[in-house]
């Protein structure tokens, strides 16, 4: 497996921070990046993948790739860089 790292910028916190190729998504900042980037997720629901795509929207609360809201609390969100 080609193991993948991409610069990000966070805007709120001026810090150099590197994603990499599966590395779980959490925070609102990862999701921001991931959408301004058009970096792809993968989305796991109880250890199964449901779905892999672009974040176009998220709040705290859910999460939409591909026209499909995913809720935040139900489901793992892994970093795609490179798919």
């Amino acid at each position: 497996m080609i193991r993948e790292k991409i610069r990000l910028i966070s805007p709120q916190e001026g810090e150099l921070r590197l994603m990499e190729f599966g590395q779980i998504l959490t925070l609102n900042d990862h999701f921001n990046q991931h959408c301004l980037h058009g970096i792809p997720v993968q989305v796991f629901k109880q250890g199964i993948h449901v779905g892999i795509g672009y974040v176009s929207a998220f709040d705290k609360y859910f999460v939409e790739i591909e026209g499909v809201l995913y809720g935040r609390k139900h489901c793992t969100f892994l970093s795609r860089s490179g798919y």
